[in-house]
């Protein structure tokens, strides 16, 4: 898998002006010109254009720091938003299609997700299950889910995961946070968010003037 950053905070929206400069002091360029696959909405979301899925400007209070293309031998096959806070709060949200390279050979949706979950226990090998209503799977919107605890550097975290699959589309939150009211609360908009895109999707009409193919 390839992967491409798109979008940094130097190229930051005006509705995000936490982000107005980069790492440097520069201040960013007032326009973002975007590859075909991605759209900015008017709100500073970033709209896939394959899918129809949406990477909002803030995940909570968290703001969108990075946009990474995935690609692979056949082109264009998803998108990954980060964001990144305060407190460990740090989130991912991945939109790929089941070309992936990492989604060849795995036949159908459990074994998709189970993937999933040996990613969290490869990067967090002493990490354990946990339970916590209402940040667990979400059976109604057919979204798999799972939390851990672990430590980073002696600080307790959570970690966690949620997944589903829509059309030919893969959607993927995940979630490091600390076991605090404001973690949790991050923790169930990443949540939320992965059934708000799927549902996205099912009723999305791709855009064949994108050129990076649909579903």
């Amino acid at each position: 898998m390839l992967a491409r950053l798109i979008f940094s905070a130097a190229a930051a929206f005006a509705a995000a002006p936490v982000l107005a400069q980069d790492a440097t002091g520069v201040a960013p360029p007032e326009t973002q010109e975007w590859p075909k696959y991605a759209q900015e909405a008017p709100n500073g979301s970033v709209v896939h254009v394959p899918s129809g899925a949406i990477c909002p400007a803030t995940l909570s209070d968290v703001p969108r720091v990075n946009v990474f293309e995935a690609t692979n031998e056949s082109g264009h096959v998803g998108v990954v938003c980060e964001y990144k806070g305060q407190d460990y709060r740090s989130f991912a949200l991945f939109i790929t299609n089941k070309n992936h390279p990492t989604m060849k050979g795995l036949a159908n949706v459990e074994a998709r997700w189970e993937e999933s979950l040996k990613t969290i226990t490869t990067q967090y090998p002493e990490a354990a299950k946990i339970s916590i209503g209402g940040l667990g799977a979400d059976v109604e919107r057919g979204v798999n889910g799972q939390l851990f605890e672990s430590t980073i550097q002696d600080a307790p975290v959570q970690i966690g995961i949620w997944q589903t699959e829509a059309e030919n589309w893969v959607v993927k939150a995940r979630a490091t946070f600390a076991p605090t009211i404001v973690g949790w609360q991050a923790a169930a908009t990443a949540r939320a968010l992965v059934g708000d895109n799927a549902t996205m999707i099912e009723v999305y009409t791709p855009n064949d003037d994108a050129g990076v193919g649909g579903q």
